[in-house]
């Protein structure tokens, strides 16, 4: 980075403000409401049940109303490519243009599009503004939290779009999770009348209904349902389809055959490995394929017989028929076998209730799986052809449910728009990762990247900001910093010159001890969630607390401990018991670019002051935190390890390994040969001394994961700890690697029997003589000096680290919102956070 690049960055740093930082606190909940009976509940004043009956009498023929809609970030690419070509020029049976709702997202979106696509007749309905990938996100977000995305994204859709705010008035919530009733206050006032983001089963199928009473639908992915009364806003509901394998899918993408995901499991046939390890054994239909099939990521031959008899469609085309465009894609039929099952799947309800059906079509599908585009546009040149069907906005869905008309009377809507849109590209700091984002918009550009609470920034580029920048560059073409030159690429690593003897080792599956000796199988538990209360007592004291290993002495993990949320009194506890206390981030910010995309200093922003945090708030020794995990296990390449250098941090526990590459931690003083398996960029600098403790994938549910929560393995404690066993026990007869188990509790509450099965695993781990649980700190230990299982002992610390018990109540430095913090000193004047680990006043 040159002088100038430092100026301008302190310059727009001092030039910005940063925005507040969004509350999880719950408010107080309201009264259960009343059951919903059709007598009370009367469309005719604007409420109505929860049912499968037809709003028309059964003498009148419905029209099939159809809702095609979409949920990503509206950009050039998928405008062009996909949107326009599928949809621009269909017309209903009424001879007009056919209606879809787009739910737009902010991230990435080209507002520009987003007027074309309004003014072309079609729905603009709010998905929030981050989109944020967890589950847990929108399950467990305040009211306050929800309204700043939804009514925050309605807020940059009508200012960005020049979209009229009384046009959009639909949501779906990114996953389709609701926080119960807090999801639905935060609609009501972000001034939005439907919700589209409810499944429901396909032998349930639901005509839109208000949510005046207590609704019967189900919460079909976990989250909470509402149970109070919000008079007026209607819900309309998903229903499911049946998948290729019969599977219950609310998306076209999840609807694919669920054995073309299993192919992935045979890369080890791709390697010359020979026959993939249980449970990647190939199992679908019938009959064996002689074949290549179109597969994720590779192209892998194909083995019979499998052991389901359920119909698929179509067998995989040979390899040499396959043009370079596909090769990397699902295969799940031909185009006519993709429309007419999407065809059957509307015929289905059209012959029976005729309860609108909403269709989730996403580029995913497009792009992953193979004459997918081609077969929905077979179908739904079929479907215009239909003189009932009619694809309709989900507004006009609920239009007609208000005022319903026979098939023979119903005309779909017609919007004569003309939304006026300048043409603006923006280059913006999104001021929550200091990245910058382009933004394409219909007004003049904004000062900074919209975001959560502050949606339409309110204010463009003035002059006196430009005089600034002039200013600043003046200053920089004339200051005298030193230029930062980029280091130089490390060598390869070979074991002649790196030796463990000098504190180097090269990235290998080799045991640092002779053959004739025998490694103990050393296991980390590790945890990289907020420590709370809740999770201390419930989870992690029963769990852990009481066991021991072969040599009597308890065990031993790794909490990984991030900010936001955490009891720091909890971690004196766990660290005073002989845990290990790592490093994982103020903020655990959940965005995966992030982390990809941050510099050194903001990094180092990051990892030393939630060091400096468990230092001074938890009382914790500065030499005791030793080790440190990126959020998103999201390297940004050199930059990373120098920040954690910088922080006074020895080694990193982020970096993935294939199961059939299994690596023995190794230091980064040479070139690592070590892949970047997710998205991030691998270092490639010399860091002396620097060590890695790769994190072995285990093998899931049909795919390679590296936490237990992501292997989505299901079934009875016994069979989940079957399954964790045998994938300690593949390493523990082989190579004998160190293994990272990344636990978390959401796996707990999300997957029935997960904390019993890996409770039972852990009982039967402890009866080994040859496995030890261990903290990270020990497995490096052990790897500077390692020694045979006959002469491995557990680390087992004493320590008496003082904690008095403060509860602070405090805001957050720039914002009215506040945090609650239990401490082991005194109360800091603000939160701590980035910039401010310690909690100054500001």
């Amino acid at each position: 980075m040159n002088s100038i690049t430092v100026v301008l960055a302190v310059c727009i740093s001092a030039a910005l403000a940063l925005p507040s930082f969004p509350s999880f606190q719950f408010g107080e909940s309201g009264v259960v409401a009343s059951n919903c009976t059709a007598d009370v509940c009367k469309i005719e004043n604007g409420c109505r049940c929860a049912s499968s009956i037809n709003p028309l009498p059964s003498d009148q023929t419905a029209p099939q109303l159809i809702t095609l809609t979409f949920d990503e970030a509206v950009t050039d690419d998928l405008y062009d490519s996909y949107w326009i070509p599928l949809l621009g020029e269909r017309v209903n049976p009424d001879g007009r243009r056919i209606g879809a709702t787009f739910f737009v997202p902010h991230e990435y979106t080209n507002y520009q599009k987003v007027n074309d696509l309004y003014n072309r007749g079609f729905e603009i309905a709010v998905h929030s503004i981050t989109k944020n990938p967890l589950q847990s996100y929108w399950r467990e977000a305040s009211e306050q939290l929800l309204e700043e995305e939804f009514g925050g994204q309605k807020t940059i859709i009508s200012k960005f779009a020049n979209i009229p705010t009384e046009d959009v008035i639909g949501a779906r919530t990114p996953q389709f999770q609701l926080a119960g009733n807090a999801t639905i206050e935060a609609y009501q006032k972000s001034g939005l009348t439907y919700d589209n983001s409810w499944p429901t089963l396909h032998s349930r199928p639901l005509f839109p209904y208000t949510l005046d009473y207590l609704t019967e639908q189900q919460c079909t992915l976990g989250f909470e349902c509402p149970n109070e009364a919000f008079d007026g806003f209607w819900v309309i509901p998903i229903l499911d389809l049946v998948g290729q394998e019969n599977n219950e899918c609310n998306a076209l993408a999840s609807c694919i055959t669920r054995c073309r995901r299993l192919w992935k499991c045979q890369i080890s046939y791709n390697r010359g490995l020979g026959p993939p390890r249980e449970p990647w054994a190939p199992f679908c239909d019938s009959k064996p394929y002689g074949t290549l099939a179109i597969v994720p990521l590779v192209l892998v031959k194909t083995l019979g017989p499998r052991i389901d008899s359920r119909p698929h469609f179509g067998a995989p085309e040979p390899y040499s028929t396959l043009p370079e465009s596909r090769l990397n894609r699902y295969y799940s039929g031909t185009t006519e076998e993709i429309a007419q099952w999407i065809i059957t799947e509307i015929e289905r309800v059209r012959s029976s209730t005729r309860a609108p059906i909403t269709l989730l079509v996403g580029s995913n599908w497009f792009t992953g799986t193979a004459n997918s585009w081609e077969g929905l546009n077979q179908a739904l040149d079929t479907l215009t052809t239909y003189d009932d069907v009619f694809l309709v906005s989900q507004r006009q869905v609920l239009d007609w449910v208000r005022n319903p008309v026979p098939a023979s009377s119903f005309e779909t809507a017609v919007y004569n728009r003309s939304s006026e849109c300048n043409t603006y590209r923006c280059l913006l700091r999104l001021e929550v990762d200091y990245t910058d984002r382009y933004m394409d918009t219909c007004v003049p550009c904004p000062a900074t990247y919209p975001w959560i609470g502050n949606p339409d920034v309110g204010k463009v580029f003035k002059m006196k900001f430009l005089v600034f920048i002039t200013i600043c560059i003046g200053v920089a073409l004339a200051s005298p910093f030193v230029v930062y030159e980029e280091g130089v690429p490390a060598e390869p690593c070979t074991q002649d010159v790196c030796k463990l003897e000098n504190g180097c080792r090269c990235a290998s599956s080799q045991s640092p001890l002779s053959g004739d000796q025998t490694a103990p199988q050393l296991i980390s538990l590790t945890f990289d969630e907020a420590v709370t209360d809740d999770i201390y007592n419930n989870y992690w004291e029963p769990l852990l607390f009481s066991r021991e290993n072969p040599d009597g002495k308890p065990i031993g993990a790794t909490f990984f401990v991030p900010h936001e949320y955490t009891d720091y009194q909890r971690v004196n506890d766990l660290y005073n018991y002989g845990f290990e206390i790592g490093v994982h981030s103020i903020t655990k910010n959940p965005l995966q670019s992030y982390w990809r995309g941050a510099d050194e200093n903001l990094l180092e922003q990051e990892f030393s002051g939630q060091k400096e945090i468990l230092v001074k708030f938890a009382n914790i020794p500065e030499e005791d935190i030793v080790g440190v995990r990126t959020p998103q296990l999201q390297l940004a390449e050199n930059a990373t390890i120098t920040a954690y250098t910088k922080s006074g941090l020895v080694y990193d526990s982020s970096w993935p390994t294939l199961p059939d590459h299994p690596l023995y931690p190794y230091t980064l003083d040479y070139l690592s040969s070590q892949q970047c398996l997710l998205g991030s960029k691998c270092p490639n600098e010399s860091f002396a001394g620097f060590w890695v403790l790769p994190i072995l994938d285990l093998n899931g549910q049909d795919k390679e994961c590296n936490t237990l929560a992501s292997c989505d393995v299901n079934g009875t404690a016994d069979e989940i700890a079957d399954w964790l066993l045998k994938e300690i026990d593949n390493v523990r007869s082989s190579t004998k690697v160190p293994i990272t188990l990344l636990v978390n509790s959401y796996w707990f509450n999300g997957t029935e029997n997960s904390w019993e099965g890996f409770n039972k695993a852990l009982d039967t781990l402890t009866t080994y003589s040859d496995v030890f649980l261990v903290s990270q700190k020990q497995v490096l230990d052990w790897m500077k000096n390692p020694v045979s299982l006959e002469n491995f002992a557990t680390d087992d610390p004493e320590r008496n680290a003082n904690c008095n018990a403060y509860s602070c109540k405090l805001k957050i430095s720039g914002s009215d919102k506040e945090r609650y913090m239990n401490s082991c000193v005194p109360c800091p004047e603000s939160y701590p956070w980035l910039g401010n680990p310690d909690g100054d006043a500001v």
